[in-house]
């Protein structure tokens, strides 16, 4: 665990692929709140969500954006993960990006292990929930 002097590194993971979308706001919301609490605090939103390859477990090279987000995740204190509701599961930009975290690590300690994780989900309209 790695923390900047005194200050708790809290890392947030998700969003949309769209610009201005809700659950990236609401992830962007609470993070503010966490600086303002005095944690440092890092978003890997939409926008670079999108660029994480489709996770193939099969050994490769891992790109540079698996690795910034791999390296984050183990070096934070604390995670929140937000995801819009998509037929009652996370997006699949979510489930790429967490496949990643712990696929792209290539150890065995899995890369939230020890953390606190929060939870976002946004959805619109019932059909969201997966009912």
């Amino acid at each position: 665990m790695t923390t900047f002097g005194s200050a708790p590194c809290i890392i947030g993971i998700g969003g949309a692929v769209r610009a201005g979308s809700s659950t990236e706001k609401a992830l962007a919301c609470i993070l503010r709140r966490a600086g303002a609490l005095g944690a440092r605090t890092r978003i890997f939103g939409g926008e670079f969500l999108a660029k994480l390859p489709l996770f193939d477990p099969r050994p490769a090279e891992s790109t540079p954006e698996q690795l910034e987000l791999v390296e984050a995740t183990r070096g934070a204190d604390g995670v929140i993960i937000s995801s819009p509701g998509y037929h009652g599961s996370i997006s699949g930009v979510m489930k790429i990006a967490l496949d990643t975290v712990e696929f792209a690590a290539k150890d065995d300690v899995p890369n939230f292990h020890g953390h606190p994780v929060g939870v976002i989900v946004t959805a619109y309209g019932w059909r969201a929930t997966g009912l």
